[in-house]
Order: structure tokens, then sequence, then C-alpha cells
């Protein structure tokens, strides 16, 4: 069912496809994009409102300002920004997952 209030919807996740995107643009009447993060590093790229269709429908989009991501060695998604959790509360679990400001994802990029 179209939707008359609703401007934007935001959606991230494995299985957030480009045929996802369009039908549901399509179903709801509204603009839908894609967004990258993680409970640790939460909304870190996205696709602005003006980007063109297919670009929100098939990428996460760009790093968001003061966010910076790399590729580690083995293809590991790496976030470090103002976003970024710290660590978690087990010691062991933060120093494996955190290194130097930077939150390994556990993602391949």
């Amino acid at each position: 069912a179209r939707t008359t209030s609703l401007r934007l919807l935001s959606c991230g996740g494995t299985e957030v496809t480009p045929e996802f995107v369009e039908r549901a643009g399509r179903e709801l009447g509204t603009v839908v994009k894609r967004s990258y993060g993680s409970t640790e590093a939460p909304t870190v790229a996205t696709s602005r409102f003006d980007d063109p269709p297919d670009r929100m429908a098939t990428t996460d989009g760009r790093a968001l300002g003061g966010t910076e991501l790399r590729i580690g060695v083995d293809g590991e998604v790496w976030v470090r920004g103002p976003e970024v959790a710290s660590g978690y509360l087990d010691p062991d679990q933060t120093a494996a997952s955190f290194v130097d400001g930077w939150f390994r994802t556990g993602d391949l990029g």
C-alpha cells in the first residue's frame, strides 16, 4: 500500500537486493535507499537522498562525514569514526575487535 507521509525508507542488511529496493519504492511510493552499519558502528555509510535511483538500489553509498573505512589485508572492512563504540565489556573481545581506534567489522568488502 502506498503511503502519504513516508518520504524515505533506509534499509540495511545482506538481503537488501536491488530488486527489493526497487519494489519497495514502487509499492510504497517513496524513496528507498541502502545503508551500512552495525551495532558497534551504526550507519557508517549510506546513499544520499539525491543520488540516482540505480545507485541507491545497488550500493550502500558513501561513508558519512568523519567516518573512515578501510579494507584490511584479509579483505575485512574496518571502521573508525565518531559513531564507533569504544569496545565491549569483555576485554578479550575488545582486544580482538578494536585495534588503534578501528573496529574490525567481520564483514568482507
